[in-house]
């Protein structure tokens, strides 16, 4: 009973920090540890704690490459600092399954961005999307389909 009273409240940090994110594209840091104190109490309650880690780190990893690229390449941040630490905090939620699950998100944001830019009839340069609700909307059906892999994913969209 105690699992769901942490993935409530982890669910509804990540709701929070969506939703400051669309109105002011911005992630606030008290928002992001708070989450990261829920999702450590949770990892501590169910017992994966310590390898959790090893997706902190890797939601890290993969949000500083982005970031470096991308300022490197256009020379501005398309990715945010508070993106890369909310990647971390995903990291820390979703243990190893992250990468199948930041995947996914990238595809279905990608494509959520081509429909912006196409309805909207401006410069892909002046289009700002906020990341946060994009990366965090397909989190209850990733949960509701038990974790799936891409493989998963592709085999219910095409057989």
């Amino acid at each position: 009973m105690l699992i769901y009273v942490f993935l409530f409240f982890i669910f509804l940090m990540f709701i929070r920090i969506s939703v400051i994110d669309w109105r002011e594209h911005a992630i606030y840091d008290k928002d992001i540890v708070l989450t990261m104190v829920f999702v450590a109490l949770y990892k501590v309650f169910y017992g994966d704690f310590f390898s959790s880690l090893y997706g902190l780190a890797t939601g890290l990893i993969v949000g500083l490459l982005i970031f470096g690229v991308v300022y490197k390449v256009y020379g501005f941040e398309a990715f945010g600092q508070g993106d890369v630490i909310l990647l971390a905090a995903l990291g820390f939620f979703l243990d190893m399954s992250f990468l199948h699950y930041f995947a996914f998100a990238m595809m279905l944001g990608g494509i959520l961005g081509v429909l912006m830019l196409l309805l909207s009839r401006k410069r892909a340069e002046d289009i700002e999307l906020a990341y946060a609700p994009v990366l965090l909307v397909w989190l209850p059906l990733y949960f509701y389909f038990n974790t799936p892999s891409l493989w998963d994913i592709y085999n219910l969209l095409f057989y």
